[in-house]
């Protein structure tokens, strides 16, 4: 009965998984369908109580668990999108449960066989393989043709993803080289204005008729001018007596 358990906890896992795949749905709705309709029976036959499981039972029991863990390593590999598309576009037989709907058909005809002593518990019917190439193959086919569109609108999707980081790499790019030279520039004109935006300018240069006082004390007034249509600041000292034009420049730094 532990063996029956313990297929019954797998075999509900698997078909669990199969519900939630993205990829190749038809191809694994199928594997779901034939692992739940392979447990029913199983499950009556736990209802049941039934603990005299003969030898050859037990052995197709212990067959069809093996091929469940077989199913349900696929089921993961097959999760993964990557891997799907992988597979599908490196072989040209898009059948992904081959080999375990193969098995699952061997273990189908065995039990429904030895199910036959327990006139109680349903069996499927044997001939089955026929109808279940045909099947597979159809799953295989629709699964394909939808992973082809569902691909190609991902391709367009992913070249415009690429794209985009492209064009902002770009732009990152010139944006650091422009900041860079504008800090460079700036860093220039500054020097530049500090290097010149003191200077003596010659009074006949200026028109004292555009000359706003700013502030004034006993030293000296500060005017607000143009030189060339430049808006500079004109200081103008009060009665300054020195003929040295370092004292001049002295006073006019202070």
């Amino acid at each position: 009965m532990d063996i029956l358990k313990d297929i019954i906890s797998l075999g509900t896992c698997v078909y669990k998984q199969c519900e939630t795949m993205q990829d190749c749905k038809k191809q694994c709705q199928r594997l779901r369908s034939r692992i739940q309709g392979l447990l029913q029976p199983l499950q009556r036959l736990q209802a049941q109580g039934e603990r005299n499981l003969s030898t050859e039972m037990t052995t197709a029991l212990s067959t069809f668990q093996a091929v469940l863990k077989e199913a349900k390593k696929q089921v993961d590999d097959f999760s993964n999108k990557s891997y799907v598309h992988k597979i599908l576009t490196s072989r040209k037989d898009k059948r992904l449960f081959k080999d375990v709907n193969r098995r699952l058909n061997d273990v189908l005809k065995e039990l429904s066989l030895l199910l036959q002593v327990y006139p109680w518990v349903p069996s499927s019917s044997i001939n089955q393989e026929a109808r279940w190439e045909q099947e597979d193959q159809q799953d295989a086919e629709e699964d394909w043709q939808v992973f082809q569109s569902l691909t190609g609108s991902e391709n367009i999707e992913a070249s415009l993803e690429q794209l985009k980081n492209d064009v902002k790499k770009i732009m990152e790019a010139n944006m650091k080289k422009i900041i860079e030279t504008s800090s460079h520039y700036v860093q220039n004109l500054m020097k530049r204005v500090s290097e010149y935006q003191i200077k003596e300018i010659k009074k006949e240069e200026l028109s004292e008729s555009d000359w706003i006082l700013q502030r004034e004390n006993e030293f000296s007034k500060v005017f607000k001018g143009k030189y060339h249509q430049s808006p500079v600041a004109i200081k103008v000292f009060n009665n300054v007596q020195a003929k040295n034009i370092g004292s001049t420049f002295y006073l006019f730094f202070q």
